[in-house]
């Protein structure tokens, strides 16, 4: 048994080396996509938000003369107010999803394991 672990060390070594590697490329992987992510959804918020805003202003601004202008205020009080739901709701369905962060890494250790456990013999249990 002591000969399979000293003939598998130099295995286990170069395999400890390659998970450095693919750790690395894997945080390296993610970083820049949520970087890209980050940028593009900051960019599209603050579209959207400056979109909406002005939206408001010009319906606000159409009604004002109007008896329909209370009326222009309250729709868009409730339409906000479901939007926030909506959003609430998104935020809420993303959190109870599990994240897949590092899954090339979490696939190679699933490999080596079932590999060692190939290698090494179990133990014989005891009969009570």
């Amino acid at each position: 048994m002591f000969e399979k672990i000293a003939s598998a060390a130099p295995l286990l070594a170069r395999h400890a080396s390659a998970y450095g590697e693919l750790l690395a490329d894997d945080l390296l992987t993610a970083s820049q996509a949520f970087g890209r992510r980050l940028l593009v959804g900051v960019i599209l918020i603050m579209a959207l938000l400056m979109t909406l805003l002005l939206a408001c202003a010009w319906l606000i601004a159409f009604t004002w003369d109007t008896p329909e202008r209370l009326l222009t205020i309250g729709a868009l009080t409730g339409v906000f107010f479901i939007g926030s739901l909506a959003a609430g709701y998104s935020v809420y369905s993303l959190q109870t999803k599990p994240m897949h962060l590092l899954d090339l890494t979490r696939q190679e250790l699933l490999k080596d394991r079932h590999l060692v456990e190939d290698l090494v013999p179990k133990a014989p249990e005891k009969a009570a």
